[in-house]
Order: structure tokens, then C-alpha cells, then sequence
């Protein structure tokens, strides 16, 4: 039973730091060639963005909770509830930040929501 409440909480914890680096980065600018990216300039801007910082702590101490789920169970067995993640993500991204969501990414989605479903079962 633990272990699930782990899986479920490295979830949750992906998925606000992934929202959090996206509003960061929103607010940081877009990268529009590598190069910008190790720009002293660029990367100040994301440095000084707190979203980012928050969001990579999250996503870190979902890491964490991930490395109990691991030493606890086979990684074929539980990696893959990490897809709940893109449903999550889906979700959040169409309500949360207003991204339009298209059908296709919806059937994908329910498709991997499908995998988790039968992964759990066995």
C-alpha cells in the first residue's frame, strides 16, 4: 500500500514541477537556437525566475520519493504508472495554462491510460 501512495506522490510532484518550469520558462523566454541557451545573458533570466528554482525542487524531491518506489519493487512493474503523468499533464496543461489539447492527443493519452490500467492488472 505504500508504495502506491509513493508512485502517486512522485506523480503529483512531476507533474507541478513540470507545470512549474513551463511558467518559468514562459516567463524566461523562448530558446530559439542551443546556442541562447548557455547564453550568460539567457541563463540569468531563468536563473532569476523562481518558478524555475521551485520547479526543479519539486521535480527533485519527487526523484526521491521515486528512488523508495524503486528500491522497493521491479522497475517494469511500477515504471510504467509513471504515464499517469500525461494524462496529468494533459489535464493541467489544457485547464491550467490554457494549451489547446487537439483529439489526437486525447485518444494517445487515453491509450496510455490503458497500458497503465493493464500493467496494474498484472
Amino acid at each position: 500500500m505504500l508504495t502506491w501512495v509513493f508512485i502517486a506522490v512522485t506523480v503529483v510532484l512531476g507533474v507541478a514541477g513540470q507545470l512549474l518550469l513551463k511558467v518559468g520558462m514562459s516567463h524566461a523566454g523562448s530558446v530559439d537556437q542551443i546556442g541562447q541557451l548557455f547564453s550568460g545573458h539567457y541563463l540569468s533570466r531563468v536563473a532569476s525566475t523562481w518558478q524555475v528554482w521551485v520547479g526543479l525542487s519539486v521535480y527533485f524531491l519527487g526523484a526521491l520519493f521515486w528512488l523508495v518506489v524503486l528500491s522497493r519493487e521491479n522497475l517494469s512493474s511500477v515504471y510504467p504508472f509513471l504515464g499517469l503523468t500525461y494524462i496529468l499533464i494533459l489535464l493541467t496543461g489544457h485547464w491550467m495554462l490554457g494549451e489547446p489539447t487537439q483529439w489526437w492527443q486525447v485518444v494517445g493519452t487515453l491509450l496510455v491510460g490503458v497500458g497503465v490500467v493493464l500493467v496494474a492488472k498484472g
